[in-house]
């Protein structure tokens, strides 16, 4: 059980090279908040946003902007 309050919405992004235990947390840590969301990026590490700079922007501008959903990433 996670016992977590979410002030604001947020987005988990993790790379698909991660643990699958990553991903599981934040599937789970975007459920505790209905206006959270989480994804991934295939085939990428941890580090991915500073090697694809304008996909990581992409997505700063889906979830704050409304923008659309950057290709590269996956949903869960």
């Amino acid at each position: 059980m996670i016992d977590i309050n979410f002030a604001n919405p947020a987005f988990f992004i993790s790379g698909g090279k991660e643990a699958e235990t990553i991903h599981d947390w934040h599937r789970r840590l975007a459920q505790k908040n209905a206006r959270s969301e989480c994804a991934y990026y295939p085939d990428k590490g941890h580090a991915w946003l500073f090697s694809d700079v304008d996909t990581h922007i992409q997505l700063l501008r889906y979830f704050f902007q409304n923008a659309a959903f950057p290709e590269k990433l996956k949903g869960f």
